[in-house]
């Protein structure tokens, strides 16, 4: 009997996500984006009072509580859109490498590379956001998600292009299996940058605009309180009620009415008045936490014939 040879097959390269996930698990990368998007959402509502939220001492719970607002609307947008430029991309990919199709498939990657190129290097402006970029692009723009998304959205296109441009060329021969791979994970690097810039820039915009929204409804989701205090305390605004009790209440013989608390930490509380004040708008009081005030909170009553 002849000899049977016996070949080992060479066992696969593991890709760089492959290699990334001994690193980094999927779950723990997945909270650490949770955690980014929820601080800046809290970041940039309390900024909009004038407090910074690392003065609150908010734990990680109450960061990941924050991303779900500020993470739904474009997640869904995105994984739709996704899901669309995926199909669209296998059937252009699948349709232009027939071989009846040579010179169409020519002519598409020469101008899916020219056209993905220049958006590309549209990325430094959009991202750097240089005083001219501002002064010709942006300020024509709507605010909102039309300045802070639609340039981005440009650069994510021409990652695409030069994406189905590099995988033409590949699926004509014209390039090894190594710079394609690199190439591949350049454009995905790329894309991944764009998605985590434009989300986070809709969660600073969600916080900004969620705290604008609850000024304007005067702070009615925000529990009612009386201030008590040992001394006298000038009021934040105009529209704050204080009154000296007297003696018989004493150690607090001083009460303010037409505070809300906006947060509190361990050493202080952030009262805001109920309603704005002409001359200065939503004024933030920040007082210690300590034996020289009282804070009672207000109930609201939903009984019978409420309105």
């Amino acid at each position: 009997m002849g000899r049977q040879q016996v070949t080992e097959e060479k066992p696969r390269s593991k890709s760089f996500v492959e290699k990334a996930a001994y690193v980094v698990t999927p779950g723990a990368a997945v909270l650490g984006l949770l955690y980014y998007f929820g601080a800046t959402y809290w970041n940039a509502y309390y900024t909009y009072f004038g407090i910074r939220v690392n003065q609150l001492d908010y734990s990680i719970q109450d960061y990941l509580l924050g991303s779900p607002q500020a993470l739904f609307l474009p997640v869904w947008i995105l994984l739709t859109l996704g899901v669309l430029v995926f199909f669209v991309f296998r059937w252009a990919e699948r349709e232009l490498a027939r071989p009846r199709h040579t010179q169409l498939r020519t002519l598409v990657c020469r101008s899916a590379a020219a056209v993905g190129v220049v958006l590309l290097l549209l990325g430094f402006p959009v991202f750097l956001e240089p005083p001219w970029w501002s002064d010709l692009v942006l300020s024509r723009l709507s605010s909102g998600w039309p300045r802070d998304l639609v340039p981005t959205l440009f650069v994510a296109i021409g990652a695409v292009l030069m994406m189905l441009a590099l995988r033409l060329y590949h699926r004509s021969g014209g390039q090894g299996e190594g710079p394609w791979r690199l190439a591949e994970g350049f454009m995905i690097a790329v894309l991944a940058m764009v998605l985590f810039f434009d989300v986070a820039r809709y969660a600073r915009g969600v916080g900004e605009s969620s705290a604008a929204a609850e000024a304007q409804r005067h702070f009615s989701d925000l529990p009612a309180v009386l201030l008590h205090t040992r001394e006298p305390v000038e009021p934040a605004s105009a529209t704050i009620r204080c009154v000296d009790e007297g003696k018989q209440h004493q150690p607090f013989r001083y009460r303010c009415e037409g505070y809300r608390v906006l947060a509190h930490s361990k050493t202080h509380y952030y009262l805001i008045p109920t309603y704005q004040d002409q001359q200065w708008g939503d004024v933030t009081m920040i007082l210690m936490d300590d034996a020289s005030i009282r804070v009672q909170v207000r109930g609201e009553y939903r009984g019978m014939g409420a309105s």
